[in-house]
């Protein structure tokens, strides 16, 4: 077993065109210009380890889609971490779904809270699956990337006397990049 609460830690990327796309302000962006909640599911997946960006995405996703609301939770748990906060919210949020339990149980035997954690691990035991929801967090993540590309292609079909020449003489994805932020407004998907 592992040593709990468990943060994750935010890799880098080594590329900045990659950081200016997944930045908290390019998500909120494209975040405020959908209303599909499966891109926005999918916003959150991208959002870098930690932000509480992915908080603000996520609501607005399970706002659109109530159903989503467990999905939520366990990508705050797979990208943010596992501690009390966001073990209790995947148990609130799902409480049929036996990794909740199983990561409260494991965390209350690492504190000592050898009565609790058998109550968790029992419910665990008790839970008819263990969900990941890989069958619906994978083509949101897609859908995301989707609408990005698309998003960047309108950024260059709008700015194409400034942003695509600066882009092309300076070889800089930066200057791409924040271009696709003051256009974004105007893209509708």
């Amino acid at each position: 077993m592992f040593e709990l609460p468990k943060k994750m830690f935010a890799l880098p990327t080594y590329r900045e065109s990659v950081d200016q796309a997944v930045s908290a302000e390019n998500l909120k962006a494209l975040a405020a210009n959908t209303t599909d909640p499966e891109v926005l599911l999918g916003l959150t997946a991208l959002v870098r380890t930690g932000d509480p960006v992915r908080r603000e995405i996520s609501e607005m996703a399970v706002k659109t889609r109530p159903a989503y609301s467990p999905m939520a939770a366990v990508l705050a748990v797979m990208l943010d971490g596992i501690d009390e906060e966001s073990i209790g919210d995947l148990v609130r949020r799902d409480p049929d779904n036996a990794l909740g339990h199983y990561l409260q149980g494991a965390l209350l035997h690492q504190s000592d809270r050898e009565d609790e954690a058998m109550v968790a691990f029992r419910k665990a035991a008790h839970c008819s699956e263990l969900r990941l929801y890989e069958s619906t967090t994978g083509p949101a993540l897609f859908s995301a990337r989707r609408i990005e590309a698309c998003w960047s292609r309108s950024a260059v079909r709008l700015e194409l006397d400034g942003v695509a020449v600066v882009r092309f003489q300076l070889g800089r994805p930066a200057t791409y990049q924040a271009s696709l932020v003051r256009v974004g407004p105007t893209f509708q998907p």
